[in-house]
C-alpha cells in the first residue's frame, strides 16, 4: 500500500496535494459485501496522510449503518454504494451517523 500510494502522490504535483481529497475502496471491499478490517483502513489512512499531508480521506466499500460508526473514528468520509439502493438500508445509515 505504500509503494501504490507514493506512485499516486508522484503523479500530482506536490502543491496540489492539498487540495486532493482522497477515496480509498480496496478492491476486495467493492460490492462485496465485505468490508475491510477497520485497522487496515486506518493504515491506509495514515500512510495517505503521511504521503499527502493533511488531506481528507474517504473509504468506501461495504460500509452499512452497522459498520459505519467503526469508519467514523478512522476515516473523514466514506463512499455509500449498496446501502444507498434502497430507502431502508440508506436511512438507516444515516441514522446510525447521526447518532455518532
Amino acid at each position: 500500500d505504500d509503494e501504490y500510494v507514493s506512485a499516486q502522490a508522484a503523479a500530482i504535483p506536490s502543491e496540489l496535494h492539498s487540495k486532493c481529497i482522497i477515496a480509498y475502496e480496496a478492491l476486495s471491499a467493492i460490492g462485496t459485501g465485505n468490508n475491510m478490517n477497520p485497522a487496515h483502513v486506518a493504515e491506509v489512512t495514515d500512510t495517505i496522510k503521511e504521503v499527502f499531508g493533511d488531506v481528507r480521506v474517504l473509504y468506501g466499500g461495504s460500509v452499512t449503518s452497522s459498520n459505519v460508526p467503526e469508519y467514523a473514528k478512522i476515516s473523514d468520509g466514506w463512499l455509500i454504494g449498496g446501502a444507498s439502493l434502497t430507502l431502508e438500508n440508506f436511512w438507516a445509515l444515516l441514522t446510525a451517523v447521526s447518532n455518532l
